[in-house]
This record gives structure tokens, C-alpha cells and sequence, in this order.
């Protein structure tokens, strides 16, 4: 007990509320209390009506009842918003279409309830921040509206038709000229849920800009998984050329296709997957791998092409040859005597060669 009020009376001290006074606090308090008091009463007197200076769709509906708020509505609303054009627009591609030719019209009794609930829901506090908002001209609520005969849902459609682009599978398939590598993509579709909210709630009885809300469909093979696999595949496109001395071996894409085998998997555990994409429910990876008895018998062929044995280096002597060595001799050596007949041997040939050398030395 001793340590608590020391305790205490160290953070009184520290944050001076001797210094202060309990008149410090208790004006506030007071202030607060009134201006509180005078919120309620404020409140009571707007009972059933909308918020002072409360707009709905651009439209100023403040201290109207419901059935002013309807009527009003019904007047400043209803024209102007079925001729203004809705703009939905995704990557420099534009879709136009009027609220009227939308089906679109404004709920008069739902935007009436709204506009009566608004600052009288939540905390005093929140109350209060509304009302603050409402008498500042920055409470705005958007125009109910609802769509009739079907007419959005076509438009909707429409967008969709135009905007959707499935996804493609990763795949390596094997046609007669060799491997074919299809690598995956994502695709895209469009969000109708989002975008029909967005045109049923305006911000204006104006024309407006929508852009198109889409999501991003994953494939069901998945790229980052199959990836080793399809690098592996790809290798085989090119061809591939051996050379060994003076041999060369040009081996085609389809010959080398039968090295490699591929099979598609369950994709078991992977990566996180972008907020929002649409997930299939099974997804797969392609895995590839080279097949040794076929790389053996491929090895074995391509030795068989490039090999070849070592050959001992072979003399033959002929007459003419042996002529024309001779005369290279005797021009080649001034000094050298030696002369020998055509029908010598090259081993006698050889002797004189080393008589003569020993001569010179």
C-alpha cells in the first residue's frame, strides 16, 4: 500500500495536477456537457426530418421529412439522372451507356430512409461529427437508385464479353516435329458485382466515369512451379551440332525430344497467390527429366558418327617420286657429290644422305 501511494502521488506530481486545480477540468467538462445537451435538444427538434444542410445526390434535402425528401427528389432528381451517361472505362477501352437505357431510376424511399437516419445512428460522439459535417456543407449521400428490366444486367454482359480473357495452361506437347513449349498467362475477368454497385450508387446526377473493376484469373498450372520443367523442353527447340576433327553431326529438335519426358502433377504447396485472383480448386505443374536409356542409345549413335581409329603413317616409293627426289637433291647441295640412280633403294638413298653428312662434318 506504502509503494502504490507514492507511487501516485510521483505521477500527480509529475503531471501537476496540484499546479492545475480541479477548475482546470471541471469547465471543460462542463462546456462538453452543455454543448451535448443542446445536440439532443437540436436533435429533438429535426425529430423525423433530415439534417440541416444534408445533401443526397448533389441535392439539398435538409430539414425536409421523408415525404419532402421524396417529392424533391422526384423533381430536381429524376430527369437530370436519366440522361446523364455512365463512362466505364479499362485500358484506354471506353464502354458508354445512359442511366435510362440502364433501366436505372432513383429509389425514392430507400434514399428518403437514408437521408433520415443520417446523424442519428452510432455514438454521440460519431452523432455529433455527423451533424458537425451535415451544417458544414461535407455530408453528401449518394442517390439511391435501383435498375429495372433486366437492362443493366445485359449491359453488364456486354462489358464482360468484351473485357474477359481466359487463362492458359502452361503446356509441353509433343507433335511430330518435336516438343512444343506453351507458356501460361493469366487472365481477367470482370468484377459485375462491383461494377454494378458502382453504377447504382451516384455521386452525382451528372455524368460520371466508372473504371471497370476486374479480377485476375490464375491458370491451373502453375508457371513458377513448372518452371525447371519448361526450361528443359525448351532446350530441345534449338537443335543441337557436334563436332569432333573434321565431323559434324546436326542433331534436329525432334530427334532430341526423345530424350526428355514430361508428365503433369498435382501442384501440391505453392506460392502465395495476388489479393483478389480467382484460385482454381485443382491446380497442376509440369515436371520433365532426361531419359538415360535414351541418352545412352543417343551417346552410342553419336560416337559411332564422330569416332574413328587411329591410322600408322604409311611410305610409298615410286619412280617418278624418287626422281623428283633426286633432282631436289642435286639442286638443293652444291657441295654434295652424292648422286644416285632412280632405281636405287630409299634405304640406300638414305646411307649416301648419312656418308655425305659425316663427309661435311
Amino acid at each position: 500500500m506504502a509503494i502504490f501511494t507514492r507511487t501516485h502521488r510521483r505521477v500527480a506530481s509529475e503531471i501537476g495536477f496540484g499546479a492545475l486545480g480541479p477548475r482546470t477540468f471541471i469547465l471543460p467538462m462542463v462546456a462538453l456537457v452543455l454543448f451535448l445537451a443542446g445536440a439532443a435538444v437540436v436533435d429533438s427538434a429535426f425529430a423525423g426530418r433530415a439534417v440541416p444542410g444534408l445533401r443526397v445526390g448533389g441535392v439539398d434535402v435538409g430539414a425536409l421529412d421523408a415525404d419532402g425528401v421524396r417529392a424533391r427528389l422526384l423533381r430536381e432528381a429524376s430527369g437530370p439522372f436519366g440522361a446523364a451517361t455512365v463512362r466505364a472505362t479499362l485500358d484506354g477501352r471506353s464502354f458508354e451507356i445512359t442511366n435510362a437505357e440502364l433501366g436505372l431510376v432513383p429509389d425514392l424511399d430507400r434514399s428518403a430512409e437514408e437521408a433520415l437516419r443520417f446523424g442519428r445512428q452510432g455514438a454521440p460522439l460519431l452523432r455529433l461529427d455527423a451533424w458537425l459535417d451535415a451544417l458544414t456543407g461535407r455530408a453528401a449521400l449518394t442517390l439511391a437508385t435501383r435498375a429495372e428490366n433486366g437492362a443493366a444486367e445485359a449491359w453488364l454482359a456486354e462489358v464482360a464479353a468484351a473485357v474477359d480473357k481466359p487463362a492458359v495452361d502452361a503446356e509441353i506437347r509433343r507433335p511430330a516435329g518435336g516438343l512444343e513449349v506453351v507458356p501460361c498467362a493469366s487472365g481477367v475477368a470482370v468484377d459485375r458485382e462491383r461494377l454494378l454497385a458502382a453504377i447504382l450508387a451516384p455521386a452525382t446526377l451528372g455524368d460520371r466515369e466508372i473504371p471497370v473493376p476486374v479480377r485476375t484469373l490464375l491458370p491451373v498450372v502453375d508457371q513458377d512451379a513448372s518452371r525447371d520443367a519448361l526450361a528443359l523442353a525448351r532446350a530441345t527447340l534449338g537443335g543441337l551440332e557436334l563436332t569432333a576433327g573434321d565431323r559434324t553431326i546436326v542433331e534436329d529438335a525432334a530427334a532430341l525430344a526423345t530424350l526428355v519426358w514430361s508428365e503433369r502433377i498435382p501442384a501440391g504447396s505453392l506460392a502465395e497467390v495476388p489479393a483478389g485472383a480467382v484460385v482454381p480448386d485443382q491446380r497442376s505443374r509440369w515436371i520433365a527429366w532426361v531419359r538415360d536409356e535414351n541418352v545412352r542409345a543417343w551417346a552410342a549413335a553419336v560416337a559411332a558418327a564422330l569416332d574413328r581409329p587411329a591410322r600408322n603413317a604409311t611410305y610409298i616409293a615410286s619412280e617418278r617420286a624418287t626422281r623428283t627426289r633426286s633432282s631436289r637433291l642435286r639442286m638443293g647441295s652444291a657441295s654434295t657429290r652424292t648422286r644416285w640412280s632412280p632405281r636405287s633403294s630409299p634405304s640406300s638413298a638414305a646411307a649416301g644422305r648419312v656418308g655425305t653428312s659425316s663427309r661435311r662434318r
